[in-house]
């Protein structure tokens, strides 16, 4: 009896050891994560993406047709206002040549029947036959200097036709091409050889080269139309350039377009001034410019045309709030609210009333208090993949 009881004793203590031990292995319950209700200082921002661009460029054309015969400058050199670029052989086309030529030969005779005209109502003013203020005479006067000022200036295309130099309505035109302004040859279009079409009331002839001033620099990009309505001539703004990541410049807006860029090409081609419909039919692409002016340029920062960079604009700003991670927040019918531990331990929903937002961070106007404890939201548990 007494070795009975013995070993019943050792069973029932090896029975709670055995529970205790799986007791001990068990995993215990985590506390749910938390993050607190903070005080700081919160920034809306419109972010705009686009590149940098000079504001003063020039597209040097020629005023003549022919061929490039010399180059003075490439693309990278600064030139002067008034210095040699490119020469420009004339070429005209044959049937050009001829038609000047024919024009030239039609002025003759028609300046020599009015010379002849006139030179007879004198004859008959000298023989007291007609008055000085006969209309015959007046008009034969009138047709005479028309013509002969028609038949220099043919002459003068004439020459510029077949010399590539004319001084036309007093102005002197060359064929060597010079620089309408000072910068930099940001983009050379022609070479040794290439013909030319020439710039006149007929044609737009083609670009040789383009120069701009790069000391005077913008940040010219577009933003959405809902973050255009936010924005206004004058608002602060920062640009970051891609090229320098660490290298931040202030600036202002300086420009805000009126009419998104899709509206803007619809009426170039509707206007016959774009060769090419540049729109499309996405009810999304109605993207509104911006320009970027004043910029803070260090010395000793180069920088190029079409870099690549964003602006954040501040629209609205905000100092020593309440602040939560926007990733805490749940909405049901637009109202905002986050899960707390209530007083049995279990989470509850409360409502809060929300203001300015930078994307990541919410200001709390009312619902919470700092250091407030809100509950992280639980990972998704849904597997469906459709």
């Amino acid at each position: 009896m007494k070795k009975f009881l013995i070993a019943l004793i050792i069973f029932i203590l090896l029975i709670i050891a055995g529970y205790l031990a799986w007791q001990h292995f068990q995993p215990k319950p985590q506390p749910l994560p938390t993050v607190a209700v903070t005080q700081g200082d919160i920034a809306a921002k419109v972010t705009a993406v686009g590149s940098i661009i000079p504001v003063k460029t020039a597209t040097v054309k020629s005023p003549i047709s022919g061929t490039v015969g010399m180059l003075f400058h490439d693309e990278g050199d600064y030139v002067k206002q008034g210095e040699k670029l490119l020469e420009v052989k004339p070429q005209p086309a044959p049937d050009e040549y001829a038609k000047q030529k024919q024009a030239v030969a039609m002025d003759w005779a028609a300046e020599n029947k009015d010379k002849a005209d006139v030179e007879r109502y004198k004859m008959l003013l000298a023989q007291q036959m007609i008055s000085p203020n006969d209309q015959d005479y007046a008009l034969a006067k009138k047709n005479y200097n028309t013509d002969h000022l028609q038949r220099i200036l043919d002459e003068q295309l004439l020459s510029l036709l077949e010399n590539g130099k004319a001084i036309i309505n007093g102005k002197e035109v060359d064929n060597i091409i010079l620089s309408p302004s000072t910068g930099f040859i940001v983009e050379r279009d022609v070479n040794l050889g290439d013909p030319v079409t020439g710039q006149n009331m007929y044609q737009t002839g083609n670009a040789l080269m383009i120069i701009a001033d790069m000391k005077d620099l913008v940040f010219e990009g577009q933003v959405s139309e809902t973050d255009a309505a936010k924005l206004k001539q004058g608002m602060p703004a920062q640009v970051t350039i891609a090229a320098f990541p660490n290298q931040v410049l202030s600036g202002t807006i300086i420009k805000l377009a009126l009419q998104s860029a899709q509206q803007a090409a619809a009426n170039a081609v509707a206007n016959g001034t774009a060769s090419t419909a540049t729109t499309t039919n996405s009810p999304f692409n109605v993207g509104f410019k911006i320009q970027i002016g004043n910029l803070a340029l260090p010395t000793s920062l180069k920088l190029l045309s079409g870099y690549s960079a964003t602006a954040d604009i501040i629209v609205e700003q905000k100092k020593h709030v309440l602040i939560l991670p926007e990733r805490v927040i749940q909405f049901n019918n637009n109202q905002a609210s986050v899960m707390i531990m209530g007083s049995d331990g279990k989470p509850i929903p409360q409502v809060i009333k929300l203001g300015t937002s930078d994307g990541i961070n919410v200001e709390v106007i009312s619902g919470l208090k700092l250091n407030d404890k809100v509950l992280e939201p639980l990972p998704s548990t849904d597997n469906n993949d459709n």
